[in-house]
């Protein structure tokens, strides 16, 4: 542009072809994505055969029915009997003023005198 023609604005002109398409091309997509933005609509599950329902409710039964046999035979069963052995310690005497020898099994380096 020549110096002192003023930058051209936003005007009522008609678009051009070229400007029109990308609009469009825009629309489209921003179409698209609110589209796959929305949520499916929930679909309620098929009924269950008459034949799961039933192994289901009797695999359940049996399940209350261990649980209650478990229970009661953990009710039952006397607790074990404890070694006397385990679970016990030497007590150890260390008075508080108690410090170890730090030099003890220390082997002083020979020293070597440089030539």
């Amino acid at each position: 542009m020549p110096m002192g023609t003023p930058f051209p604005v936003a005007s009522a002109e008609e678009l051009s072809p070229a400007a029109r398409s990308i609009d469009a091309t825009h629309a489209r997509i921003k179409a698209a994505w609110a589209e796959a933005a929305k949520e499916p609509e929930p679909t309620p599950p098929a009924p269950l055969p008459a034949g799961i329902a039933e192994k289901t409710r009797l695999e359940i039964e049996e399940g209350r029915r261990r649980n209650a046999m478990a229970l009661a035979n953990r009710a039952q069963a006397q607790p074990p009997k404890k070694d006397p052995s385990e679970g016990t310690t030497e007590p150890v005497y260390r008075p508080g003023e108690f410090v170890p020898n730090m030099e003890q099994g220390h082997i002083p380096t020979k020293s070597y005198k440089v030539l």
